[in-house]
C-alpha cells in the first residue's frame, strides 16, 4: 500500500553569529540570524575579566546586524560574550 507523504520536516540551519571586522578600530558589527524574535545581549570583557560594555538588543526573525562602538576602548584584546535566546557564543576581539 502506497502512503502519501504530505509533510516533511527539514531541520532549520542557523549560522553561528559573525563578528566583523576583527581586528577592529572604532566599531564592531555582529551578524545574527534567528528563527524567532529573541532578546540579544552583548558583553565585552577585558583580559582581567572586567565587564566594560553591556548592550541589550531586540532581535527580529531573519538576519540582524548590530553595531557596537569601541571608540572609548583602548587598543588590545577583549572577550565578547554574545547571548541570543538560549545560546551563548564567545569571540576574541582585537582593537588596534
Amino acid at each position: 500500500k502506497d502512503e502519501e507523504v504530505t509533510d516533511i520536516s527539514i531541520p532549520e540551519f542557523i549560522p553561528e553569529p559573525v563578528m566583523f571586522p576583527n581586528p577592529a578600530q572604532n566599531e564592531v558589527h555582529f551578524d545574527i540570524v534567528s528563527l524567532a524574535s529573541e532578546n540579544v545581549f552583548i558583553q565585552i570583557f577585558d583580559v582581567q575579566g572586567k565587564m566594560l560594555k553591556e548592550q541589550f538588543l531586540g532581535q527580529n526573525i531573519g538576519e540582524n546586524i548590530y553595531t557596537i562602538s569601541t571608540q572609548d576602548m583602548l587598543r588590545g584584546m577583549y572577550l565578547v560574550k554574545l547571548v541570543h535566546g538560549d545560546k551563548a557564543s564567545y569571540h576574541k576581539l582585537i582593537l588596534y
